[in-house]
């Protein structure tokens, strides 16, 4: 007899492992479930859901390639769950591989053609691999379907602009204002749009509505700080930046933007402390290196304008106006005859100029975002086209939900139960089996009421019973009774249900 019952006590460890496994995703405990996943894989190797339930716990981990593998050997086990498609996209998108994310996002739609995520996804997808047809095709499927969706316009305003479309670009962001007039991210992207074309006022009105909404968009806070240096409010500008920096201390065009604006106000050694930044985070940037040399010398360092210079010169030795500044630092710390040196090189420039011989200053790749000639060393760098690309994702908060859609626990083995009170008819525990047995019977069929009786009764019988307790609760919740529901389901929890508290904590929500 103790062989015989040894299958079922290993089934029972192996669904209870699991289940804690879920309660621990659902409370984010992410170690702590994946190896609650690992005892049940040393047991069950086939399961395929135990398989997701890892790769998810490792993809919140950001352990995508892992997640990856786990939601494959999910897919090979079982291909027929769209969810283990979908959470595999994600992780293919996390890794950059698009192809196969599209891949998957398609099989979904095969399924479930109207899958929202899944079609925004997807679109996305095609988007990075500059598919801009597909793309589109995906968008304006979502649009159709989906009137109200803005990422879905803001993502077609995208690829107008890559593909050179700006009107088109315009024509789909107002489309989404018509439709949503205090659409926070729509109202950044029309002011991003409006400081491109040069037009700074609309530029700063629709930025400031996006801001005045709320939420932490550093490229609002940039795009106004450029339209405001534009318009000469300067200490708008500064304003922003300043916010800017608060969210992200370390942002470059922040700091170099801000540089060349303090440096307009006369807030000299202030820029120096922007451009010392920049220069942190690239030593060969000579843009800055010009700025900060300007500004040395200005304060009165000669020695550190002398030393920027040089270094300047180093990179560009045909820049002629840098010897002609050095030459004035070298007179201011008495080093004359280098000074006179400097000022050779600077007249043999400016006779090559009267002459003809005009020598092009080159360009010197620094930066993508701040390629300028030095003769534009106080341009602003400008800010990139902010990007549509945000992928969404609907599993955070359903691998439990799709686990425990209120669903009843299932029956006892009636065979086990008769033969126990063939032999012992008043034994509580396995009565209290065959009531719940017949709640679980009677809620099938639709009989609430009758059902809540017989699992009071089954209760009443065995108070440890906890299927008894989880499954009144269920139908408790359909009944709207949530205050009941909620103490059924705490002694459920208790009595190792674990879901139990997945459920208590969506009904308290």
């Amino acid at each position: 007899m103790a062989l015989l019952a040894l299958p079922c006590r290993a089934q029972l460890n192996v669904e209870t492992a699991i289940d804690m496994g879920r309660s621990s995703l659902y409370y984010e405990d992410y170690v702590t479930a994946i190896a609650r996943f690992n005892d049940v894989l040393l047991v069950r190797p086939r399961k395929a859901e135990v398989y997701y339930y890892r790769g998810y716990a490792k993809f919140s981990l950001e352990d995508y390639a892992g997640a990856a593998d786990d939601c494959s050997e999910a897919i090979r086990l079982n291909p027929f769950r769209v969810e283990f498609y979908q959470l595999r996209g994600l992780t293919l998108i996390n890794q950059s591989d698009y192809a196969g994310a599209a891949a998957d996002y398609s099989r979904v739609l095969q399924e479930l053609p109207d899958e929202q995520n899944s079609r925004y996804n997807r679109a996305l997808c095609f988007l990075e691999q500059k598919d801009y047809d597909a793309a589109r095709a995906d968008l304006d499927y979502t649009i159709a379907h989906w009137p109200r969706f803005s990422r879905a316009y803001l993502v077609s305003a995208q690829i107008a602009l890559e593909t050179a479309d700006t009107l088109g670009a315009i024509r789909w962001t107002d489309s989404l204002l018509t439709l949503v007039p205090r659409d926070r991210d729509a109202l950044g992207f029309r002011g991003r749009l409006c400081l491109w074309e040069d037009n700074s006022l609309r530029a700063d009105s629709f930025l400031t509505a996006a801001i005045e909404l709320g939420g932490t968009s550093l490229d609002n806070y940039l795009c106004r700080a450029q339209a405001r240096h534009n318009l000469n409010r300067f200490n708008g500008a500064l304003a922003d930046y300043d916010a800017a920096l608060e969210r992200v201390p370390q942002h470059f065009v922040a700091h170099y933007n801000r540089g060349l604006l303090r440096a307009l106000v006369g807030a000299d050694n202030q820029a120096i402390e922007d451009f010392d930044f920049v220069l942190s985070l690239e030593p060969d940037n000579t843009l800055a290196l010009y700025n900060r040399a300007i500004l040395r010398e200005q304060t009165g360092d000669f020695r550190g304008a002398e030393a920027d210079y040089t270094s300047l010169l180093r990179l560009y030795p045909q820049f002629y106006a840098g010897y002609a500044a050095r030459a004035r630092c070298r007179r201011k710390l008495g080093k004359n005859a280098l000074a006179l040196q400097d000022e050779t090189r600077a007249a043999r420039a400016d006779y090559d100029l009267i002459f003809g011989n005009h020598r092009r200053t080159p360009i010197k790749r620094v930066r993508r975002r701040s390629d300028h000639e030095m003769e534009h060393y106080q341009d602003l760098v400008e800010v990139e086209p902010d990007t549509m690309r945000i992928f969404v994702s609907d599993v955070a908060g359903r691998v439990q939900n799709r686990q425990t859609e209120h669903n009843l626990l299932p029956s006892f083995p009636t065979d086990d139960i008769n033969r126990v009170l063939a032999e012992a008819p008043t034994n509580a525990f396995a009565n209290a089996q065959l009531r719940y047995n017949s709640g679980c019977m009677h809620a099938d069929i639709g009989l609430t009421d009758t059902a809540i009786e017989d699992f009071t009764e089954a209760i009443q019988l065995n108070p440890r019973l906890g299927q008894a307790w989880y499954n009144r609760a269920i139908l408790l919740v359909r009944e709207g009774r949530k205050k009941e529901a909620a103490d059924d389901l705490s002694h459920a929890g208790e009595l190792g249900i674990y879901q139990a508290y997945n459920l208590l904590k969506s009904i308290k929500q």
